[in-house]
């Protein structure tokens, strides 16, 4: 597709607002869509030697014991932090079943 160019007899005048007509408007937004595609196509090859994953493969290192305790670090640091939401849940509820005792008692 060929860029749109401004012209000045496809601006409306509509209440004293300029407003570009809906045509040129969806013209111009396919016009980005295309020119989005194409741009994203030259990321990606496909089926080609030296794609994107294989050289990303290639440059990563391999698996080690520091891998292993990261990865397990991690993991506690999820642990503690599922404990804690689950606490603040129970807590939650809790004064939820409170209130509504209150609430019932007339308080």
């Amino acid at each position: 597709m060929q860029a749109t160019s401004y012209n000045p007899d496809s601006i409306t005048k509509a209440n004293g607002s300029s407003k570009l007509e809906k045509k040129l408007i969806e013209q111009r937004i396919e016009e980005d869509r295309e020119r989005h595609k194409r741009t994203r196509e030259g990321h990606w090859a496909i089926g080609q030697e030296g794609t994107e994953y294989a050289k990303m493969f290639d440059e990563t290192s391999s698996t080690n014991s520091d891998d292993y305790r990261e990865a397990g670090e991690e993991w506690e640091e999820r642990e503690v932090a599922i404990e804690a939401v689950e606490k603040e849940e129970e807590e939650e509820e809790e004064e939820g079943r409170k209130k509504k005792q209150r609430k019932k008692r007339g308080e």
